[in-house]
């Protein structure tokens, strides 16, 4: 696809505009001023299956055959797959010929690099919206570079605002916007959670990051950030530090960079150890009948028998009260390493609650069949009343026969 010169072949693109299987397209080389004719072969192309697609310097300020970029916009928008997009100082591209990116769907993009092809003075800039609404789109974006775009509006600026980019790992904003852009932009990063790598080159202050949730950037490595100090240039160009401001915010990326809680003491080794009933609760014997005594494990249900248990409600809260007590003050965080003064806590309230409801549960449990058991004997006292009384009914029925008879016998004598 080269020359001798070393520069893309620009008689081989016609018939590459036939090929449908073509994947990868590279012509990205100040070298490559291919003339126009060579681009608008690309018109009719149906390229399906395109993943990467790089233009860098084709239509830079130097090409003076730009006439032929809008056939490699058409062709783009209707790339449907696409992965990797590098249009690098394309921005002399007329703009007139980004409409048609404005239906463009590129919902596996994964690398943009708009580097300079937004930036003051250039064609492109009157149509930056389209590609910011576009990008606001790319829901797959993984890495973006709108270095040096600092001629796009701030109204156009805002359409990141509603951006959704939960693989995003790289960003570059370096030399884009003021701070009328900055909040609404840094909003829009604080979503992405995966966040890796950011250049802020925007004069970003510590009110602008202090908007922004704590924990959103866990991944956030700051060796990887640059943007974040506070300089001023003087006359003869000498650069002065505020120490004050950037270790504000150096102190405001370390926030952002806080997990919450729970997670950080997943990642420094922290471990919670509770003392748990190694069985469940036993049945607990009702009054009066010849059951063992409960065994209970764990100190669930302490000194619980059946000989001082006589099966009340009072007694039962008590004893379960005192139990929760004792099983919570077994409850210890022992650090595997050492993490500072960090206390989780949140996991020892959760592991508290938990046993809470495990003694709710045997509550219920021991409630339900004490009642139960109170149940049958009420029904077994019952049972021998009814047996009395008949067997009473009886003995007064025969007491009432017997004086009966005495009086029949002397009357069948005289007969």
């Amino acid at each position: 696809m080269w020359n001798e010169a070393g520069q893309l072949d620009a008689s081989l693109l016609p018939w590459l505009a036939k090929c449908r299987d073509v994947e990868f397209f590279n012509a990205s080389d100040g070298r490559n001023k291919l003339p126009a004719w060579a681009w608008h072969s690309l018109e009719r192309a149906t390229w399906p299956n395109l993943r990467v697609a790089k233009f860098r310097e084709c239509f830079d300020k130097y090409s003076k055959e730009v006439d032929g970029a809008p056939a490699v916009l058409q062709l783009l928008a209707r790339s449907r797959h696409l992965e990797v997009i590098d249009l690098e100082e394309c921005g002399h591209i007329a703009a007139e010929a980004w409409e048609v990116l404005r239906e463009a769907q590129w919902m596996e993009l994964k690398e943009a690099d708009w580097w300079d092809c937004f930036s003051t003075g250039k064609p492109a800039c009157e149509k930056a919206g389209v590609v910011m609404q576009l990008m606001s789109r790319c829901e797959s974006l993984e890495k973006i570079s709108l270095r040096s775009c600092n001629g796009i509006s701030d109204e156009d600026f805002k359409l990141l605002g509603a951006a959704s980019w939960p693989e995003l790992r790289e960003a570059n904003f370096d030399d884009c916007f003021e701070a009328l852009t900055r909040q609404t932009v840094l909003q829009a990063l604080s979503r992405c959670r995966k966040l890796e790598s950011l250049d802020f080159t925007c004069r970003p202050t510590a009110e602008d990051l202090l908007e922004l949730p704590s924990g959103c950037w866990p991944n956030l490595k700051l060796e990887k950030c640059r943007g974040f100090q506070c300089e001023t240039w003087d006359e003869d160009g000498l650069v002065t530090v505020n120490e004050e401001e950037t270790l504000a915010l150096r102190r405001q990326l370390q926030r952002l960079r806080e997990a919450d809680l729970k997670e950080a003491a997943d990642s420094s080794g922290l471990s919670i150890h509770i003392e748990e009933p190694t069985a469940d609760v036993p049945d607990v014997a009702a009054p009066g009948t010849d059951e063992e005594s409960p065994q209970v494990p764990g100190g669930a249900l302490p000194d619980l028998n059946s000989d001082d248990f006589d099966g009340s409600e009072e007694q039962l809260d008590l004893t379960l009260q005192e139990s929760e007590q004792n099983q919570a003050n077994r409850l210890s965080i022992q650090p595997e390493e050492p993490f500072g003064q960090v206390e989780n806590a949140r996991a020892k309230k959760a592991k508290a609650s938990k046993f809470r409801g495990k003694a709710k549960r045997a509550n219920i449990k021991v409630k339900a069949k004490t009642k139960a058991r109170k149940a049958a004997v009420d029904e077994m006292s019952a049972r021998e009343s009814i047996s009395t009384e008949v067997v009473e009914a009886a003995h007064a029925t025969e007491d009432e026969e017997e004086p009966l008879a005495q009086d029949a016998t002397p009357k069948l004598g005289k007969t």
